[in-house]
């Protein structure tokens, strides 16, 4: 015997049970699964190896702000007081910014090249003067 408790069904024998769900107009119960390709995804150790380096790069972009951040203030004061910015710190700068674009293009799953420290600093070319 069945009584209908909320969206849910209490059977007097059973204890609570799920009521159908509808898929595409179709009737499944809840222990039908809808594939079971990819249901092993969670063990594959390559992926688990990304979200590690995932946690590092996170890390590092913060750490690469707060350096970025040090460089504007240090080029701000060099602007104050020469009066022009200095060349090392807008080359260096422009690292940075080619850094922080490879970590994103990296987190957000759009390269598999792992940035600097796993491969070459990006450098840019030398910044013309002005």
């Amino acid at each position: 015997m069945n009584r209908s408790i909320g969206i849910a069904t209490f059977c007097l024998t059973g204890g609570i049970v799920a009521p159908p769900l509808l898929y595409n107009g179709e009737t499944l119960l809840m222990t039908e699964r809808i594939s079971d390709e990819g249901a092993d995804y969670y063990k594959d150790r390559s992926t688990w190896m990304r979200g590690l380096f995932m946690l590092l790069f996170a890390a590092l972009f913060h750490v690469t702000a707060a350096v970025t951040g040090a460089v504007a203030v240090v080029q701000f004061l060099w602007k104050l007081i020469t009066g022009d910015t200095n060349p090392r710190l807008l080359r260096f700068g422009e690292d940075l910014a080619r850094y922080f674009y490879q970590i994103m293009q990296f987190l957000t799953f759009n390269t598999e090249e792992k940035p600097f420290p796993f491969a070459d600093w990006p450098s840019a070319p030398p910044a013309p003067r002005s």
